[in-house]
């Protein structure tokens, strides 16, 4: 694999996270990480591939043999696909993305494939549709497999949004779902009827060069990740198994999740986790290990992942877990279910609190408070008023733990599920630090949960409702003290220390910010630039209200 630490780090993180982006299809073969590749495209594709694969040749610059592990095509000719077949080993894979009109049918690409010698074809469907565009919001995100109407159901039913809540365009929505329902077969039959309004639609289809066997044995040439997953003993039959693969995460430093369909069931069996980089395995690896502690340890088995399985056998590994079922919060939120959502939370994080908590020992403010404030002052010393830097670094100096508990780490409406009963259930757990701090996850949350109840778009809006939050005589704050109150109660903690324990939490969020507005790029926040971040003003809210305690 061509994607090394050093060669890593000469890239910027979004020059990096647009390269291996676009090849986030690797996940759906057996190896995603290829020795030798021919590419018959150009552009962005082709420098992908080339920076994932340990060599790659181009058939217009080089002589084409016969033992590549992976052909890449676009939109190719006749001549093209018998090129890909005589450049690859027997069981090696293809890759081609195909850009289709309204009357073009999947099974058309299929017979293309087919005529040629290629078996195991499978087709997908990338949302939105791969393209060289630097933008976030056009890089594909699901990658929906054809052809299987219980698959195409749950994505609609469970992952896609409404597009509108009132007028034409919602009830185009619901009798579009209707139909898929009735009709599934024509939906997976032309594939444009499942996005009308798209002007473009692309579908990519994984095809096999056949491994030539002797008829009395018993082989299987699937050269993709069912294969894989059949050799682990996690499925059982390849060909009634569906992957929807989700790449929503847009750090190139994520992961990507493979919802594992087995026996036409419209609900996954399990999902698999893939990094896309040694940074991320690392974090998968904590997360097998905090959930193996959550179950063994705490013996807590409700609202969180069981870990099925964790495995190497991709050079950089990955994890299995079970599928929780349920709408993420943050679509899900309403003022209806606002308090009865923040209490299931109170309840969920005071059991492990207690389960988990342990007294603080003395190097625990160096392990945990310390690069927080290190960060802090290193990122916005010379931006901010020197005012805030020095209240903030005495007020934490001075602050002494107590307890230290399990702390999930990014406990956010992203990572939270309700499922058709209410049922809230956790998710994403590798940011889990066993020995954390206390109160932040329940802090973050309920504050987080409130924003999507009111508009907070612009600054002022956001601080407006962080007030409300800390005010107890508004409906947000009176559930936030109430549950804060119960929290400090069964942990051990005293209530007054909420305030220090809210302002390491608005450092936590403004250090996250920095990185995701300014390191990207390698950038430097300025005074300009600083407004942008609304938790500045948070910041200094939360150090007026300490200077009244």
């Amino acid at each position: 694999m061509n994607t090394n630490n050093k060669e890593q780090n000469t890239l910027s993180q979004e020059s990096l996270n647009l390269i291996l982006r676009r090849v986030d299809w690797r996940f759906l073969l057996s190896d995603p990480n290829p020795k030798k590749s021919i590419c018959f495209s150009k552009g962005a594709l082709a420098e992908a591939v080339e920076f994932v694969s340990e060599s790659i040749i181009y058939p217009d610059t080089n002589s084409v043999d016969n033992n590549c592990d992976l052909a890449v095509a676009s939109d190719p000719d006749p001549h093209t696909i018998h090129l890909a077949w005589s450049a690859l080993r027997p069981g090696g894979s293809c890759y081609i993305e195909w850009k289709v009109n309204k009357l073009m049918s999947a099974n058309s690409i299929r017979k293309k494939l087919e005529s040629i010698g290629f078996d195991q074809v499978e087709l997908y469907i990338p949302k939105p549709p791969p393209t060289d565009s630097p933008y976030r919001k056009d890089r594909t995100r699901v990658w929906m497999p054809m052809e299987e109407p219980g698959v195409s159901n749950f994505y609609m039913n469970v992952l896609v949004k409404n597009p509108s809540r009132i007028g034409i365009r919602r009830l185009g929505h619901i009798l579009q779902r209707l139909a898929m329902y009735i009709i599934p077969g024509l939906f997976t039959t032309y594939p444009w009827l499942q996005n009308p309004c798209l002007k473009n639609l692309t579908i990519c289809s994984i095809s096999t060069k056949p491994i030539q066997v002797s008829k009395d044995l018993d082989t299987y040439s699937n050269n993709t990740i069912k294969n894989k997953l059949f050799e682990l003993s996690v499925i059982n039959d390849i060909k009634k198994t569906s992957i929807l693969m989700l790449t929503t995460d847009f750090t190139a430093f994520n992961k990507v999740i493979l919802n594992v369909f087995m026996d036409g069931k419209e609900e996954p069996s399990f999902i698999v986790k893939l990094p896309r980089t040694q940074e991320m395995a690392e974090f998968l690896t904590k997360e097998a290990e905090n959930l193996i502690t959550l179950e063994n340890k705490y013996e807590i088995k409700e609202r969180v992942p069981k870990l099925l399985f964790q495995e190497e056998y991709l050079k950089l590994g990955c994890i299995g877990e079970s599928f929780m079922s349920g709408t993420r919060v943050a679509n899900a939120i309403s003022i209806n279910n606002f308090r009865d959502l923040a209490f299931q939370a109170t309840e969920f994080l005071s059991t492990l609190g207690a389960k988990s908590k342990i007294s603080a020992k003395n190097d625990h403010w160096s392990k945990l408070i310390k690069p927080i404030l290190f960060e802090f002052n290193t990122f916005f010393e010379t931006v901010l008023e020197p005012s805030v830097i020095q209240k903030t670094n005495k007020t934490l100096n001075n602050f002494e733990l107590k307890y230290v508990v399990s702390q999930h780490g990014d406990f956010a409406p992203w990572n939270t599920l309700v499922d058709k009963s209410g049922q809230l259930k956790i998710i994403d757990w590798e940011d889990c630090i066993q020995e954390g701090l206390p109160a932040i996850d329940l802090i973050s949350f309920i504050f987080k949960i409130s924003t999507y109840l009111t508009d907070t778009s612009d600054t002022n809006k956001f601080l407006l409702c962080y007030r409300e939050v800390l005010d107890e005589s508004t409906y947000t704050g009176s559930v936030f003290k109430e549950c804060l109150n119960h929290y400090c109660n069964e942990i051990g903690i005293n209530y007054s220390t909420i305030a220090v324990y809210r302002l390491l939490s608005c450092l936590i969020e403004l250090n996250f910010s920095y990185y995701e507005f300014f390191d990207f790029e390698h950038a430097s926040p300025n005074a300009e630039s600083i407004p942008k971040l609304k938790y500045t003003t948070l910041l200094e809210e939360e150090l007026m209200q300490l200077s009244k305690i």
